[in-house]
Formats: structure tokens, C-alpha cells, sequence
């Protein structure tokens, strides 16, 4: 029996949850690059500065390798490093807030420029409440 191995990057804005996503899934057992957040527009005390890595076995003995990516333009150099080799991509945008398109393009952007056939999933993080703005009123 061959065992595989699933590349499977997680991509998005800073705050989308992509480093609760990859530590999730793993249990947390994942690696995570956090240190405290330098951008006061973000609530948030850390984020994330290179990469998460997390791994699965998955039935029959197949692994999936997951990689956080950080979510800052500055940090766009390092997508591409990221994408190389993965067999699809998730992105991530908080849809408790105003979605910012633009950041989520350069996302979307990046992986169309790096990997353009590769299999992409949006995912929509913390809706659920009643003052949501994708949820209708």
C-alpha cells in the first residue's frame, strides 16, 4: 500500500481564522508562528508571522499536511513559497465585519498567479450572530 501525502494551504485575512482552523483540526498539535500583533485597525493581541503547520493521518494510512499562511500583504512574499506543491487551497474571510475584498483578492490573486488549476474553497468564519453583515436582517 502507497501511503499519500495532501497539501492543503489555508489562506485569508488577518483575523479570519485560519490559525484556529489548522490548530482545530489537528487537536492542537499544530506549530503555530504567533507573536503580538503591530496593527492597531485589528483587534487582536497575536498573529500570525510565517507559517502553521499541522498534520493528520487520515484512514488507510494517507496524511494531510496543512499550512497556515500568514494573512498580511507584507507577508504575500511567502504565498507562493506555500502554494507550491499543494493540492488545494482554503480561504478564509471573518464575515463578522465588512469584508475586505481587496485583501481577500491578493489572496485569491496569489494562488490564481502561483497554482491557477488548483481547487479552492471560500469559507465564511464567525457568522452566526444576529448583527452580522452577510446574515440577513
Amino acid at each position: 500500500m502507497t501511503v499519500r501525502e495532501h497539501k492543503i494551504v489555508v489562506m485569508g485575512p488577518l483575523g479570519a481564522g485560519k490559525s484556529t482552523l489548522v490548530q482545530t483540526l489537528t487537536h492542537g498539535k499544530a506549530v503555530v508562528t504567533e507573536a503580538r500583533n503591530t496593527d492597531p485597525t485589528v483587534g487582536k493581541e497575536y498573529t500570525t508571522v510565517a507559517m502553521d503547520y499541522g498534520d493528520i493521518d487520515l484512514p488507510g494510512g494517507d496524511r494531510l499536511r496543512l499550512y497556515g499562511s500568514p494573512g498580511q500583504e507584507r507577508f504575500s512574499y511567502i504565498w507562493p513559497i506555500l502554494l507550491a506543491g499543494a493540492e488545494g487551497a482554503i480561504v478564509l474571510v471573518d464575515g463578522s465585519t465588512d469584508v475586505d475584498t481587496t485583501l481577500a483578492g491578493q489572496h485569491l490573486k496569489a494562488i490564481a498567479d502561483t497554482a491557477p488549476t488548483l481547487p479552492v474553497v471560500i469559507g465564511i468564519t464567525k457568522c452566526g450572530r444576529t448583527d452580522d453583515p452577510l446574515l440577513p436582517h
